[in-house]
């Protein structure tokens, strides 16, 4: 479960790697009462399916995309910089 907020860089590097018809699940913790996935849920293009649960105290939201279909103007976007590892 993550705790950190999903990144528009995260969910484009997703759909770089994921084989067309692959499943991607995220886990997040909800705050505010927001979804955690909205933003996933309009770049990604796949069926769909949500589940709320609660852990002690804290919300946690599922979201399954299934059979993920390529949206190719999301895999060809420019805006994320790739990640350079430092060699010390």
């Amino acid at each position: 479960m993550e705790r950190a907020p999903l990144r528009r860089a995260a969910v484009i590097k997703m759909m770089r790697v994921i084989t067309p018809g692959g499943t991607i699940i995220l886990s997040h913790y909800i705050s505010n009462d927001r979804n955690p996935h909205t933003l996933a849920k309009r770049l990604i293009q796949a069926d769909v399916s949500a589940q709320r649960t609660t852990i002690g105290c804290q919300k946690l939201q599922q979201t399954r995309f299934l059979k993920v279909r390529h949206n190719k103007m999301v895999a060809a976007d420019r805006t994320s910089r790739p990640v350079r590892a430092q060699i010390n």
